[in-house]
């Protein structure tokens, strides 16, 4: 059974063996328990994709005659064809959270090209009357918003009428559509830097949450999926399935735990690969963890 460490306020999911009990370790009490529970790689796709300046929320819904909320931001999203690939570590099958490798066939669903913004965030907050997150003094604007905790997360998705993207489908666009590709955008360390903000090469730029988007895409156009923050994601498996057996959703009512993907801009390399999970409770909020919104396709 996969094990996680409750390292402050960020769970590893590492076997204890690992070399990594996350970041966050710092923050770790003395006495902090340990606790075990389960945890959630692909085949090449063909992929297509139109970019979609949104209008309203049931451009992505089916609806009709409807329009953005008042006081909304218009966000953009990408259309992301649906395929079948190989879920997990295909590049060095050692991340015991990663395997076994596992095929899985998704459909078509849009993604957001950027992840949320203390603008879009805030402009919501003003709409609706819930608070607005803080900044920790590190500044707004079309910067990633964070400090946000899962629930809240979900719930701004669901104004616009959309959803967190489930876990199989951030690494698939994160893969460019399932494609064996270790970060976002490349597979090699030297070019890192131009797809991701990461390891606090920030420092002395921006001094904070940097400003989405400032980094290349991946070839679908997607922005920061690896590195900028680090990103919840909605449904996911508990635990990665064995061959010939069908996976099983986590029962988000019941578990308290839920995963973020990408890795954050003060994390190494090896946290933004593109297989690598990681997760919190869901009432955290933290300086490093942000999201971005899904859709189903059609």
């Amino acid at each position: 059974m996969l094990q996680g460490c409750r390292c402050g306020k960020v769970y590893s999911l590492h076997l204890p063996h690992s070399h990594i009990c996350h970041t966050a370790t710092q923050d770790k009490q003395p006495g902090t328990d340990w606790r075990v529970f389960p945890v959630l790689h692909p085949k090449p796709a063909l992929m297509s994709l139109r970019f979609v300046v949104l209008l309203g929320s049931c451009l992505l819904v089916g609806c009709s005659g409807s329009r953005l909320p008042d006081g909304f931001v218009p966000l953009e999203m990408v259309e992301v064809e649906g395929g079948t690939f190989l879920v997990g570590d295909v590049h060095d099958q050692e991340n015991t959270d990663a395997l076994p490798l596992h095929e899985r066939t998704i459909s078509d669903f849009r993604l957001m090209a950027y992840e949320v913004t203390f603008e879009a965030y805030d402009a919501y907050a003003r709409a609706t009357g819930v608070p607005v997150p803080n900044d920790e003094g590190m500044g707004r604007g079309r910067r990633a918003v964070a400090q946000v905790n899962w629930d809240e997360a979900q719930a701004f998705c669901e104004a616009y009428g959309w959803r967190l993207p489930t876990e199989i489908e951030y690494e698939y666009a994160a893969r460019s559509g399932g494609e064996a590709v270790r970060w976002s955008g490349t597979n090699s360390e030297d070019s890192l830097a131009v797809y991701a903000w990461y390891g606090g090469q920030d420092r002395g730029v921006f001094d904070g949450a940097i400003p989405v988007g400032s980094k290349q895409p991946n070839a679908l156009g997607l922005h920061d999926l690896s590195g900028g923050v680090r990103e919840w994601v909605g449904a996911y498996y508990q635990f990665y399935p064995e061959p010939g057996s069908e996976p099983e959703w986590s029962d988000l009512e019941v578990s308290g735990i839920r995963i973020f993907r990408g890795g954050g801009r003060m994390d190494p390399p090896e946290f933004l690969q593109t297989f690598w999970r990681m997760g919190a409770l869901r009432e955290d909020r933290m300086t490093d963890v942000g999201f971005r919104c899904a859709a189903d396709g059609g």
